[in-house]
């Protein structure tokens, strides 16, 4: 069956994979491809290697990773390589049904299941529900994703001698980079693998993972140099004499006491988005009435940020105090297109009409919102009114968010540029 080419890496499916992870038995999968509808079911079928015990979901779970390595591997490949938009994934722990694009699990049962409890599994799939497969709580994945960060820090914090407060910074700007590396195009993502030690190889009908994980020192080293080149400042972000220190500190540890840097390739995309790292950040009976908020009293971005007919630019302002920080995320995603809308109405009228009485906006603010809209929103469109140790988790989220809108359909084909102007949002 012909692959959907979108510039794509392959020209058919393939129908075998391969998974080999440095220091391990290679694994091999036969794979399937079925069409439902307008979406691609990819499956995966791993279940004649032998079960290893630390990678059943229990196991997974007290330590509050997603996925095994043999399904981390399959999603980067086959989901992400070959764009499916379900992964059925069955090895000799548990059978798995994914959705691709946020790494969701819909549907899991043993790794020999009957056809009653396979039926089960594949429910979200049915005619009725296959548009729109039900997403898990959001609270309850902030909540977890917490956890893993406080054991995160419980095991940075010791052998690297560092408080909480700095060891809960490096666990956010290591989801920020992860993030930043992987929500890209297809054409990104194959080199940003390869940064991270993985190689998605086809060699005819076989499609091959070649996983040579990095050492905790380099992986950090690389997830902090992504959070870096996309948020430069104002987010936290490390700077390179502070990750050539931490590098030197983590490679002379003994191995035993090495910080689970590589556990975050196992946390499932959904946990990177910026709503779900909420609970991280911020109380969550503020965001309760937050959210609340922003059911009752919809965000009218459209009438506070511009007098059309004058150019009178008036930014829209938020209290924290008032609103909650959910409620950026919002603003952030209506700016930035209120911005490319005046790209796209500017390129059609092929430049500004002014009559005498009209005053002329300024050319800088002009060039900015036409080709740099999330710096835009950040110097001109958005301020933020929060106590100073609110702000730098605030500008993270900001940035988070805007790393979501950069692949999305609206933003896909703009030029991404770093976030430079964080920090003007609480000028």
């Amino acid at each position: 069956m012909p692959a959907s080419d979108g510039g794509g890496a392959w020209a058919s499916f393939p129908s075998r994979l391969t998974v080999e992870v440095e220091g391990q038995e290679p694994a091999h999968a036969s794979l399937g491809f079925f069409w439902r509808g307008e979406s691609v079911l990819a499956t995966a079928d791993f279940t004649g290697r032998d079960p290893d015990p630390r990678e059943i979901p229990s196991a997974l779970f007290r330590r509050y990773l997603d996925l095994s390595v043999l399904q981390r591997a399959a999603l980067w490949a086959v989901g992400r390589s070959l764009e499916a938009d379900y992964l059925f994934c069955a090895t000799a722990e548990t059978c798995s049904l994914f959705e691709v694009s946020g790494e969701i699990l819909l549907g899991q049962c043993g790794p020999f299941p009957s056809d009653e409890e396979l039926a089960a599994c594949l429910g979200a799939l049915t005619a009725e529900r296959a548009k729109q497969p039900p997403l898990p709580d959001p609270e309850r994945l902030g909540r977890e994703l917490s956890r893993w960060l406080g054991l995160f820090c419980g095991a940075v914090g010791p052998v690297l001698k560092w408080g909480r407060a700095d060891s809960e910074r490096l666990g956010r700007q290591l989801l920020l980079g992860l993030k930043a590396l992987l929500w890209v195009n297809r054409a990104g993502l194959l080199p940003n693998l390869a940064l991270l030690g993985v190689e998605v190889l086809s060699e005819g009908d076989c499609l091959r993972v070649v996983w040579r994980p990095l050492p905790a020192a380099d992986l950090a080293d690389c997830l902090l140099a992504a959070a870096e080149s996309c948020a430069p400042a104002g987010a936290g972000a490390f700077s390179a004499l502070e990750r050539n220190a931490l590098r030197r500190q983590i490679a002379g540890l003994e191995p035993g006491r090495v910080p689970p840097v590589a556990g975050i390739l196992r946390l499932a995309a959904i946990r990177f988005r910026a709503a779900i790292q909420l609970p991280i950040l911020v109380p969550t009976g503020q965001e309760h009435a937050a959210w609340k908020l922003a059911l009752i009293e919809p965000l009218a971005a459209s009438e506070a940020i511009e007098a059309r007919d004058l150019y009178v630019f008036t930014p829209l302002r938020l209290d924290m105090a008032e609103c909650g920080f959910g409620r950026v995320l919002e603003a952030v995603e209506e700016l930035a297109a209120h911005a490319l809308k005046e790209k796209a109405e500017f390129a059609r009228a092929g430049g500004r009409q002014l009559d005498m009485i009209e005053a002329a906006p300024d050319p800088r603010l002009e060039e900015e919102r036409l080709r740099d809209p999330f710096n835009w929103v950040c110097r001109h469109a958005l301020r933020l009114k929060v106590a100073p140790a609110y702000q730098e988790a605030l500008a993270y989220l900001v940035a988070s968010r805007v790393l979501e809108l950069r692949t999305s359909p609206a933003f896909r084909d703009h030029a991404f540029r770093p976030l430079v102007a964080l920090r003007d949002l609480f000028g």
